[in-house]
């Protein structure tokens, strides 16, 4: 597997691969991965192409410099599942590379700063916004995957995909379930975060939310559990409030439940489609 640090090397580099006439598939993570990322990679084993993952915990998207801080960092072990699974290429940037000299004045359709997420995190999606164009600028890749659990940073990368690369090359954006552990918890770097205890509670508090809905949501809120938001979302409706144009005709009447959690200090999200 390449190690490539510089932005300058990895577009070079995929220079060569299409001059080559190769597709490149891309896998963006933050690291500390788990088996939600290798099932992104799995996804990728159905595009013939070279898999290229990238590693970037991108300062943009945090809220606040202790969450960026606690972020779980594993790299030598990511190399490593990275090389097992047939990695091509890890793209690994130092941020001093990846981040522009100058940001652009960002405007986001009204619901990636009003809805789910985007209420309670300001500049979040912009921050996700800067790196993902950077990705795609300097990598030119033909597949891209992103699972289900993210499901909000999903719409962002489809509406970046309407807006700048519909028209101009023939990326595809792969949609991937959320994994989940044995107990139905979404696998999360953040959860490397919660004790077992916490683990135990947030799975049956999040199993109870799944079986009873909306109903439980005061009686749920305690000093070790909290919920941010619960929202029940008819998909063609959200895809729209976020400016996306062509609503797929398979989400007509489909419906989601989004929630946000916080067990004492680390904020869990989850999504699940309801009948």
């Amino acid at each position: 597997m390449e190690i490539i640090t510089s932005k300058k090397e990895i577009t070079h580099y995929t220079k060569f691969l299409k001059s080559s006439n190769k597709k490149i598939s891309l896998i963006p993570t933050m690291g500390n991965l788990h088996d939600g990322h290798l099932s992104l990679i799995k996804s990728s084993e159905d595009y013939e192409s070279i898999k290229i993952a990238s590693l970037f915990v991108n300062p943009l998207q945090f809220n606040s410099k202790e969450d960026f801080k606690n972020y779980p960092s594993t790299i030598d072990k990511d190399i490593k599942i990275l090389q097992k699974n047939n990695i091509d290429c890890l793209f690994m940037p130092d941020k001093n590379d990846i981040l522009p000299k100058d940001f652009e004045n960002i405007k986001l359709p009204w619901g990636f700063n009003n809805l789910l997420c985007g209420k309670y995190r300001p500049g979040h999606f912009e921050g996700v916004y800067i790196i993902v164009k950077q990705l795609i600028d300097a990598i030119n890749p033909d597949y891209m995957f992103f699972g289900e659990k993210d499901y909000q940073q999903l719409l962002l990368i489809k509406y970046i995909h309407q807006e700048f690369y519909k028209n101009i090359n023939k990326l595809l954006i792969i949609s991937c379930p959320t994994i989940r552990d044995a107990s139905g918890l979404a696998l999360s770097s953040r959860n490397n975060l919660l004790n077992d205890k916490q683990k135990t509670l947030v799975s049956k508090k999040i199993l109870d939310i799944r079986e009873n809905l909306m109903d439980l949501k005061t009686p749920l809120n305690n000093d070790d559990f909290s919920i941010e938001y619960i929202e029940e979302w008819n998909l063609s409706n959200l895809h729209s409030q976020h400016g996306l144009l062509d609503i797929e005709k398979k989400l007509n009447n489909k419906k989601r439940i989004f929630l946000a959690i916080y067990v004492g200090k680390v904020r869990l999200i989850d999504n699940f489609e309801i009948q």
